[in-house]
């Protein structure tokens, strides 16, 4: 399996790649609050060789942006 995630904030692209689900779903976290402040104004695309598990990113990094605009 693998998993790529490209996370646009502040005019520069932040790309992740891995071959695990958690690995990539965590690093994505992270840059999404690290730049919290940002986040109404990030955009990402998450790409993965299963769209369940691109589903499942999606979602997962769709509540954590919820989460920091509260």
């Amino acid at each position: 399996m693998y998993c790529c995630i490209a996370i646009e904030v502040e005019g520069r692209t932040r790309l992740i790649t891995s071959r695990s689900e958690r690995e990539a779903a965590l690093a994505a976290e992270a840059v999404l609050r690290q730049f919290a402040a940002e986040v109404v104004s990030m955009g990402y695309v998450v790409e993965c060789d299963d769209s369940r598990v691109r589903e499942r990113i999606a979602d997962y990094l769709a509540d954590v942006a919820l989460e920091l605009t509260h």
